[in-house]
């Protein structure tokens, strides 16, 4: 049997699996991200994979997951949570291991498990989308990658007299933000929701607000795409009881899910992709 390794880097912890050919995780490898650490970074990379190598020395690919843009090439300019920049993370991997290097942003592995494998996979298409620290989004078309759109939360949108950007306000830490704006404190997104659902009135404007802003974000992405469901994750969808009915009535012709894989979704596309290289 096949097997890959997949790794979900994130700006808290790097999560390094041995994958199997049918999507078992075979070993999970957790470890802290280094940070403001080019090399200290690559070397926990190493240290992860070599772990997973040990258990199985017969690899056939190596597939990332990045929180940061990445290029046709796998290039990566800067990974903003994680305080690096110019990371030649794929020559990295490849004169390292001398095997195929799959490198994604991380909403886009995320988008392509929920394609695939997860609730999309028996439709002609889906559109991925995470809201957490920051909004990530992805469209996926006949099990194919079509459009990644790691910057879906830098679009601009209106606030006040002026535009701020759409993580900025409707991502979970911009809900945060979104409510300073409105003269109220909040500590996360999980406590603006648990205040707003009690009735707390001073929070009623924000969350019109910044449901407003995630509504109307659906509603542009099924005028230009035309997804057969919206697939959601990411912290904010934690609690999804105060607004899960309002953005269904948004687009009440599509289907809203919620991704399958949970906090596995980036190692299992990751491994996807890693399965599918020639």
């Amino acid at each position: 049997m096949k097997h890959v390794i997949a790794l979900d880097i994130g700006g808290t912890n790097l999560r390094a699996a041995l994958v199997n050919e049918t999507y078992q995780i075979v070993e999970l490898v957790v470890e802290p991200t280094p940070l403001n650490d080019l090399q200290g970074f690559l070397n926990q990379v190493k240290k992860s994979i070599d772990r997973l190598i040990k258990k199985q020395a017969n690899i056939s690919a190596i597939a990332c997951g990045v929180p940061g843009r990445v290029d046709v090439l796998g290039g990566i300019d800067i990974l903003p949570n994680i305080g690096i920049r110019n990371v030649p993370l794929q020559t990295f991997l490849e004169t390292t291991y001398r095997l195929p290097i799959v490198i994604k942003n991380d909403a886009v592995m995320a988008a392509v498990a929920e394609g695939n494998l997860g609730y999309g996979k028996n439709l002609e298409s889906s559109y991925f989308i995470t809201i957490s620290t920051g909004i990530g989004a992805a469209f996926i078309a006949n099990r194919e990658l079509r459009h990644s759109s790691e910057e879906a939360g830098h679009m601009l949108v209106p606030l006040g007299s002026g535009y701020e950007e759409l993580e900025k306000v409707a991502s979970g830490q911009g809900i945060v933000q979104l409510a300073a704006f409105y003269g109220v404190v909040v500590p996360d997104a999980k406590s603006f929701f648990e205040r707003y659902g009690k009735g707390d009135p001073t929070l009623k404007p924000v969350f019109k607000s910044w449901l407003n802003y995630v509504t109307n974000f659906l509603k542009w992405v099924d005028r230009y795409y035309q997804p057969k469901a919206f697939i959601l994750t990411g912290g904010v969808m934690k609690s999804k009881d105060h607004f899960w009915k309002e953005l269904q009535s948004a687009v009440p012709h599509i289907p809203l899910a919620l991704a399958q894989f949970g906090q596995d979704a980036g190692i299992i596309g990751a491994a996807n992709l890693a399965f599918s290289v020639k």
